[in-house]
């Protein structure tokens, strides 16, 4: 997970230098910004220029199935050729010397019959894995337009291909079964893991936020401005980051230069060809302004999804970041995108002087875990007693079965404090609820 913290970091000191910063103009901006944005304008006008060149004269195929021949290849010993059939786009890394065939990528290709359109091509990572110049993406865009196809690839930029009968390649896919188990997990079959009767309660800067169970593994190097949680499920790669850094703005210090910080993190991830936007929308969670940004890393040796959320909180004069990268590798249906944005709304801000005081001596995190099992525990009792006087049992075995799953997890997540190790107030505050717990349980039997 080190390379996705890193990167988390990075935004922060940007945003942080840009906020820092008066104005707009190019003297308050680091070197290298500056640099890389002349760069960009160069790159644009040099790709206009080739995209009008190869547009003149076009025969739009009616059809995109066949072979494809890279147009722009800056090599002379190789280019990239392609084909294509009903539902699958395989690209090969062509060598001129010796005539031969490397795999780049195979992918789903569900194209439309229409002179214009963007496909997102699913991996077939059975066939690319093991395959040392093949892409690691999890997904690829695929640009049909006037002709040709687009795509970009690692280092490379952007990449054209024209429709050839040069060549007599076929497609690679894997047998039809674990193409659509591919494409279910991709697309359909994405669930929430976000329930409020198992999700855990955490504290971070004085803000509470609801998270699912399924982060149950805080991270030992966690420290009060940064937190890092993940879950325990060897086939789960996602983890979950709670980052923080004093500031001395006013909250309208904040307002003023927030469109630099948005265009700044904006700027960050659109120059780099290694990621592709997906969201971006200002949002105001717990009184605190903000903004969310949702994309993904494609050609790296470990492509990702991140989502991240930037807010200021001006009471404490801090900035709070909460990033969110879920790994290809995941072989979880969670949606965790849609999970970390109910995540960010379930914010609130600290609790009353009151409920301070009742708290004192216990460990907010410990509290707040507690009593999210005590919700679990009353909203188990209040179905099972349900349950019990239905007349139709067999209707409620679904709802039955999923609340027996939850009470089992709850259970062993129970077992496994070592109370051994809690202060005398957290112990205090377990034996209680653990008490209320057991006599809750027994109103099933009532």
């Amino acid at each position: 997970m080190l390379k996705k913290i890193n990167s988390t970091i990075t935004l922060l000191v940007i945003c942080i230098c840009m906020l820092s910063a008066c104005g707009n103009s190019d003297k308050n901006m680091p070197a290298e910004i500056i640099s890389s944005e002349s760069t960009q304008e160069e790159s644009r006008s040099d790709e206009v220029e080739s995209k009008e060149s190869v547009s003149k004269n076009i025969t739009v195929p009616l059809d995109v199935t066949g072979n494809w021949k890279q147009t722009n290849s800056q090599s002379i010993d190789s280019y990239q050729v392609a084909a294509i059939d009903e539902d699958t786009i395989t690209i090969y890394w062509y060598s001129t010397e010796d005539k031969t065939y490397g795999l780049y990528w195979s992918g789903t290709f569900d194209a439309p019959k229409k002179n214009a359109f963007i496909v997102t091509s699913i991996n077939y990572r059975d066939l690319t894995h093991s395959v040392k110049q093949a892409s690691n993406a999890e997904t690829k865009k695929i640009e049909y337009k006037d002709g040709y196809l687009y795509y970009n690839i690692d280092k490379s930029g952007k990449v054209c291909l024209e429709k050839t009968d040069e060549f007599e390649i076929e497609t690679e896919k894997p047998d039809a079964e674990i193409v659509q188990s591919l494409i279910n997990r991709n697309i359909y079959e994405k669930i929430s893991g976000y329930d409020e009767s198992t999700n855990q309660t955490v504290v971070f800067e004085g803000t509470q936020f609801s998270i699912p169970s399924y982060f149950d593994v805080r991270d030992e190097k966690s420290t009060d401005t940064w937190v890092h949680y993940y879950p325990e499920e060897k086939d789960y790669y996602c983890s979950l980051i709670f980052q923080s850094e004093k500031v001395d703005w006013s909250e309208e210090e904040f307002n003023s230069n927030k469109s630099n910080l948005d265009s700044t993190l904006m700027d960050s991830v659109t120059r780099n060809k290694d990621m592709e936007l997906i969201k971006s929308e200002d949002v105001t969670i717990a009184g605190m302004p903000g903004f969310f940004v949702c994309y993904s890393e494609t050609e790296t040796q470990s492509p990702a999804v991140v989502n991240v959320c930037f807010l200021y909180d001006s009471n404490n004069h801090k900035i709070i970041l909460i990033e969110e990268t879920k790994d290809y590798n995941d072989e979880s249906n969670y949606d965790y995108t849609g999970d970390f944005e109910k995540i960010v709304k379930s914010a609130s801000r600290a609790k009353t002087e009151a409920d301070t005081k009742s708290s004192v001596g216990i460990n907010p995190d410990f509290k707040a875990m507690m009593d999210s099992y005590e919700r679990f525990f009353n909203s188990y009792v209040e179905f099972m007693k349900k349950y019990s006087r239905s007349n139709d049992p067999l209707g409620m075995l679904a709802d039955y079965t999923d609340y027996m799953s939850k009470y089992m997890d709850a259970m062993d997540k129970l077992e496994k404090i070592d109370t051994d190790e809690l202060s005398t107030e957290d112990y205090k505050y377990y034996i209680d609820v653990m008490a209320r717990i057991q006599k809750k349980l027994l109103e099933i039997y009532d």
